[in-house]
């Protein structure tokens, strides 16, 4: 049986390096098959070869970051900034070629994570976006 995503899906993630008592729970979700399309496609003709098979280590990087503009949709705790001011979660509506209007993080937001925070939660965000059989029993 054929089981389709849940575009509006959401799940709680936290980050290796956050051991502390007051964790911050991020909210990722799902990216629809056209943004992932969208995202896929965009960094396949940066590969330079058009044919889809090379990625470099900096396309594969911007891409995980990509997965984290389109898929954080926020989080739970007082995220801080150095100084220890909180930082407020901010998207955005836009509207993407082929794909339609979808919400995108701020860049605020994105330059205030690490490289490897953002790779982490990138890699999540694809992890949580592949439909395994073992899940969709659980849909069921």
């Amino acid at each position: 049986m054929l089981t389709a995503i849940d575009p509006n899906a959401v799940w709680d993630y936290s980050l290796a390096e956050d051991s502390g008592e007051d964790k911050i729970i991020f909210k990722l979700g799902v990216l629809d098959g056209p943004l992932r399309g969208y995202i896929d496609d965009t960094h396949i003709a940066q590969s330079g070869t058009g044919d889809g098979r090379l990625m470099t280590p900096e396309n594969i990087t911007d891409k995980y970051i990509d997965f984290v503009r389109y898929g954080l949709r926020g989080w739970n705790g007082d995220l801080k900034d150095p100084s220890g001011n909180i930082i407020t979660y901010a998207a955005s509506e836009v509207d993407l070629p082929r794909v339609g209007k979808r919400r995108k993080v701020s860049e605020d937001i994105i330059k205030r994570f690490s490289l490897r925070q953002l790779v982490e939660l990138g890699r999540e965000i694809n992890v949580g976006n592949i439909v395994t059989p073992e899940a969709q029993k659980s849909f069921s």
